[in-house]
């Protein structure tokens, strides 16, 4: 997978574990894990299939996105990411969206923050 960051500040954030340790705490290195287990993934489709993910779509000023529990449902740590097609546009959640989950290919990282920050 192809993960593309909202900016160079949370990118570096995602994926050098010094910045991601003064940012998260100890949550930085879990922060790391799953920034490596989206990069592995084929497709979207294998991050909503993978069920430890907690992958989801989310509702509201945020529709159209997803959320990736950084750590379990009991901690509030979440990763905000939305889906892209080949040209950098937000894929929408539509009643196709199921039937293209298998191609699409890269994601935009927009935010690691707690829960109703």
């Amino acid at each position: 997978m192809n993960i593309k960051y909202k900016n160079k500040a949370l990118e570096r954030q995602c994926t050098d574990l010094k910045k991601a340790k003064m940012e998260f705490g100890k949550m930085g290195e879990d922060v790391i894990a799953k920034i490596n287990i989206i990069e592995c993934a084929n497709s979207f489709m294998d991050l909503v299939n993978l069920q430890s993910l907690r992958c989801h779509g989310l509702h509201g000023h945020l529709n159209d996105y997803w959320d990736i529990d950084v750590k379990g449902k009991e901690n509030k740590l979440r990763i905000i990411l939305a889906p892209l097609d080949e040209n950098d546009q937000i894929v929408v959640a539509d009643n196709d969206f199921f039937k293209i989950c298998k191609t699409l290919k890269i994601v935009l990282i927009k935010e690691v923050s707690g829960h109703y920050e």
